[in-house]
């Protein structure tokens, strides 16, 4: 009885993860995937390879699709990137007022065409956003990039677009193909719109995927035509420019965070992505133009215990310093009180409530209370930054130091916290999204690249060897591929290192070994069995999620993928009952000392699991012996 009662408990979990967490469906058709797109439920759809994928006008007419408010990540399913035949379709996916899509894994054949729009399959309208990452855009119609007017313009809009950032990377493999690594958040022509490209191919696939016509002309573009591109491309550039100064001066009319960070000698630049709490920025510091990463946090009145995780994160990433871990710059708070509606978080923003106290600022006008206070945002000499409606004022009720935004001379609106950590910028993003783009394997063979592999976990345990250590005994709770970050590091043969990130749920022991918690929270495929078992919380957590990201870059998939929460859970609890079987699919080709310490990390057992100083210890033997 007592195992079937745990088992409804874990069902019941799983069914309130489930609705809480973003939907994923599976489909293997264009009308399923339509269809999956309309859904305003759906936050993640997955493309099997099994499925059929040419796009007819039938099968998906154009403006059948409307993406607002909302963010949706389009996955091709693996090995290699899902290859769809677009037949030139474009404008069937329309991007506006929030939306955001996330085409990754994706080889989008026969997409463009020599005449405007140009595009394949998405159209951005105000306030949309879109990306490729890992994934490969190709033109038909062509033998050579440069026959290929639709890419040419492409590119030359990417290098126009990214001046005001240095440029960005452009790799010409051969004729046919060009890589580009990152091109950052680019405003479109249109305005107010943003497309990014990482680690994305543009290719010529005429005589390779569809014939081209005999008589096809496919000599190079006359000069002047090119020169007609160099204009228009040109004319693009100082289109955007305008565009991005006047989104600038209207940004700071409507958006708190730019002027709180302003007050405290940062530029907001672009999102670059949202994590538990809120959207994390690319910024620079004035004067150094020293690039940085802000995470700003928004939090309502009712949410005092997500407050309390926002200034655990900032406390906990302060005290340490490892050249494995992103380093912390500052950390400030403001109150915020706007005539428009405060709304709850987004269903794509996670929040985690915690049941250890820390303190509370959000009780009523004082902030700061009970021995957590934040840096004062610097004002100016009247005391107040004021700004088309809006202003930021220094306050100091009851000992309090924090800074508020409210709308002028009023009360009105909702007083709400914003909380801003300035943190080490890294270029490279997250594990995760490295690899999906197949960074850990050989681009022809197809072969784990284990050095790399090595290198990369290497680099985690030892950021967790530092946070275990007795001196300071945390656990980050949290530990999964979106977790780290990669930063360019021209030394290493890799040309990157891993950082441990993210920091919300981390805990500190006392000198017990566990820690008891009511909630259960974090990734639930890099979750350990003990978290739905006995509730205890301890540096072996750590280890087991170590386990699931070394068993990705080997494998480059989640070794959950394509299950439901309920499924996931209970094959982790099934697990402990026969701790000697293997529970996870075993790695092909893996050496045999790596697939031995994956399941060691992974081991459903707590105490069977080595300590962070142990898995150091391993990896730097494997790396030694090749």
């Amino acid at each position: 009885m007592a195992r079937l009662s745990t088992f409804a408990a874990l069902l019941a979990l799983a069914s309130l993860l489930h609705v809480c967490q973003a939907l994923r469906v599976d489909v293997s058709t264009v009308p399923e995937l339509r269809a999956a797109l309309n859904d305003t439920s759906v936050r993640h759809v997955f493309m099997l390879p099994t499925g059929s994928w040419n796009f007819t006008d039938d099968a998906f007419p154009a403006n059948s699709v409307h993406i607002m408010n909302r963010s949706v990540t389009l996955e091709g399913g693996g090995p290699g990137q899902l290859y769809l035949d677009m037949n030139k379709l474009h404008s069937r996916v329309i991007i506006s007022k929030g939306g955001n899509l996330s085409q990754i894994n994706i080889w989008g054949d026969d997409c463009y065409f020599s005449t405007a729009p140009y595009s394949c399959f998405i159209k951005l309208g105000p306030g949309g956003w879109a990306s490729n990452q890992g994934s490969q855009v190709s033109d038909a119609g062509c033998t050579n990039l440069k026959q290929s007017v639709a890419i040419s313009t492409a590119l030359m809009f990417y290098r126009f677009a990214s001046l005001l950032r240095g440029g960005f990377d452009a790799d010409y493999q051969d004729d046919r193909t060009v890589l580009i690594k990152d091109t950052g958040w680019l405003m479109q022509p249109t305005g107010n719109a943003y497309m990014r490209v990482v680690n994305t191919s543009f290719t010529c696939t005429g005589n390779i995927t569809h014939m081209l016509p005999p008589a096809e002309d496919l000599s190079e573009l006359p000069a002047w035509q090119k020169g007609l591109l160099l204009a228009g491309g040109l004319a693009v550039a100082a289109l955007s420019l305008g565009v991005l100064w006047c989104w600038y001066r209207a940004r700071d009319a409507h958006l708190p965070e730019y002027r709180i960070a302003e007050s405290r000698g940062f530029t907001l630049a672009e999102p670059l992505g949202s994590g538990h709490f809120g959207r994390v920025y690319r910024g620079t510091k004035k004067g150094t133009s020293q690039a940085v990463a802000i995470k700003v946090i928004n939090l309502l009145p009712s949410q005092r215990l997500q407050l309390e995780y926002a200034c655990r994160e900032c406390q906990h990433l302060s005290q340490v310093h490892h050249e494995c871990i992103v380093e912390v710059v500052t950390f400030y708070a403001a109150q915020v009180r706007q005539r428009q509606k405060v709304v709850e978080p987004s269903p794509g923003i996670e929040y985690v409530e915690l049941g250890f106290k820390v303190a509370s600022v959000m009780d009523g006008s004082t902030c700061g209370k009970a021995g957590v206070s934040f840096p004062k945002a610097q004002a100016d000499k009247e005391g107040k930054l004021v700004n088309s409606g809006s202003t930021v004022s220094s306050t100091d009720s009851g000992g309090s130091d924090c800074t508020t935004l409210s709308g002028e001379g009023s009360g009105e609106g909702v007083l709400s916290t914003q909380v801003q950590l300035v943190m080490q910028y890294c270029d490279l993003g997250t594990l995760d999204a490295a690899v999906k783009s197949g960074k850990f394997h050989d681009a022809e063979t197809g072969v784990p690249k284990l050095s790399h592999i090595l290198a990369t976990a290497l680099e985690i345990a030892r950021g967790l060897e530092y946070l275990h250590h007795a001196d300071r005994r945390m656990v980050h709770r949290d530990l999964s591929a979106n977790n780290v970050l990669l930063n360019t590091a021209t030394a290493d043969d890799r040309g990157y290192r891993a950082l441990l990130s993210d920091f919300g749920l981390s805990t500190s022991l006392s000198k017990e070994a566990t820690h008891k918690t009511s909630e259960v929270k974090g990734t639930l495929s890099y979750m350990s069995p003990e978290l739905f078992l006995e509730d205890s919380v301890s540096p072996a957590l750590d280890i087991y999620s170590l386990g699931i990201i070394m068993h990705l870059m080997f494998s480059g998939k989640d070794p959950y993928i394509g299950q439901v929460p309920a499924q996931i859970i209970l094959s982790k609890v099934r697990a402990t009952e026969t701790p000697e079987e293997p529970h996870l699919p075993l790695l092909g080709g893996c050496p045999e000392v790596y697939q031995d310490l994956v399941s060691a990390c992974t081991y459903p057992t707590r105490q069977s699991r080595p300590t962070a100083a142990a898995v150091v210890r391993r990896l730097k033997a494997m790396l030694q012996h090749g």
